[in-house]
């Protein structure tokens, strides 16, 4: 005999909250060292390929020596889109370049200078399901390293669920983080800071693997402007 059919309401995946999901972890049904996020109620795990891992290990890097001094570079934490502990986000983002201050808890959209997605088997997760939440709670920079199609996807001004300023970059352009460039300015004249541009580029190896390897430019700022430095050369 034919079972008959159920409605799919009945089989809608049970939605988690920030809240439960610190309560799991004490509790020990996650694990402190654990590697999962929440998106839209969901217990999402983190990747572990090893070419994810390897770019997320260099930028970090790269990161730290160029803007330490101005930012905290933050690796894999969580980002709490609101003060709610019922909101059902809690994204886990590969690095963020964040507002220098003591954090007692997890960083908020508006400490956030940059936030880096780095993408492999995660680039529709990246484009379709986190952007729109980074978009959302305002976070106001975010780049996407596309290293399906070794490319730096950058996007800025975020409005509503989208960002209103988008462009796809090669891998041997330069770029910097929008709020950290405005007030470079500033900074240099008082502090002496110099501007940093990153550029990086992505070599293919044993047809699957990929590593890259990263130019700094510096940039000398003045009244009227800099020539850019080439500080490191290519590996």
């Amino acid at each position: 005999m034919a079972l008959p059919k159920l409605k799919s309401e009945l089989f809608d995946p049970r939605a988690f909250t920030y809240r439960e999901l610190l309560a799991m972890e004490r509790a020990g049904i996650l694990g402190e060292d654990e590697r999962v996020e929440l998106l839209h109620g969901s217990i999402v795990p983190m990747t572990v390929n090893p070419p994810h891992a390897s770019v997320v290990r260099e930028l970090t890097e790269t990161l730290s020596l160029a803007f330490l001094s101005v930012a905290k570079v933050d690796v894999q934490n969580p980002l709490r889109l609101s003060a709610d502990l019922d909101d059902r986000q809690l994204p886990i983002p590969d690095l963020m370049l964040l507002a220098r201050r003591d954090y007692e808890d997890h960083p908020q959209p508006g400490d956030v200078h940059l936030l880096i997605e780095v993408s492999d088997t995660t680039l529709l997760k990246g484009r379709q399901v986190k952007l729109p939440l980074y978009a959302a709670a305002g976070v106001i920079e975010v780049w996407l390293f596309n290293l399906e199609e070794k490319r730096l996807e950058v996007y800025a001004e975020p409005q509503g669920e989208v960002y209103r300023v988008t462009s796809s970059l090669e891998l041997s352009e330069l770029t910097a983080p929008r709020r950290l460039s405005r007030s470079s300015k500033g900074m240099v004249e008082r502090r002496g800071y110099r501007e940093v541009a990153l550029s990086v580029a992505f070599v293919r190896l044993r047809g699957a693997i990929f590593t890259f390897r990263v130019v700094y430019a510096e940039f000398y700022l003045s009244s009227g402007g800099g020539t850019p430095k080439s500080r490191l050369g290519t590996s």
